[in-house]
């Protein structure tokens, strides 16, 4: 009997890369859905914090923010309670999620990447609309009626992913997008 010692054949081999390259594009598919559902998370998230702190604005008392800064690449939003007295608690935390960018713009131009220095606080009015918007650097960028803007958008990008949570002044309604 005579032996063979050639090592692998010619269609082994094709059936071999043929399996590596399925199980490629299996991996690049999962990465993509990964990716997106991060941006997603992260919409979701700014939208509960927001929500949250608008109903407590509207069915506590004191004065009801929320701040949206990244700290240790990590975003948060943080929910604080002005009382009559002048004394801010801060009640809720929320982790908002990472590995994306976070902008802040709005519909009459201004746009503000939150960066760790940076923040966004949005303070609520007793029936729920927007009182004001502080940006971290301490630039009151809108109050009560004196912008001509409407809204402002949070707009989260990863990759080529991107999302948003646009909120209206007038009412304080917010909208995932």
């Amino acid at each position: 009997m005579k032996r063979k010692c050639g090592g692998f054949s010619l269609i082994e081999l094709i059936v071999v890369i043929g399996i590596m390259v399925v199980l490629a594009g299996v991996a690049v598919l999962s990465y993509n859905i990964v990716r997106r559902s991060n941006v997603d998370k992260a919409a979701s998230n700014i939208t509960s914090a927001y929500n949250k702190a608008r109903t407590y604005a509207m069915s506590k008392s004191g004065t009801w923010s929320l701040e949206v800064k990244k700290t240790d690449g990590t975003y948060y939003g943080y929910i604080y309670q002005t009382s009559t007295d002048g004394t801010t608690t801060k009640v809720n935390t929320y982790e908002l999620g990472k590995y994306y960018t976070l902008e802040f713009s709005s519909d009459d131009s201004l746009t503000a990447t939150i960066n760790n220095s940076d923040s966004v606080i949005i303070e609520f009015n007793a029936n729920g609309s927007i009182k004001s918007v502080n940006l971290g650097d301490g630039t009151n960028y809108y109050t009560d009626g004196s912008s001509t803007g409407t809204y402002c958008v949070f707009h989260m990008e990863y990759g080529s992913r991107s999302g948003s949570v646009t909120v209206y002044y007038s009412t304080g309604k917010s909208v995932k997008e």
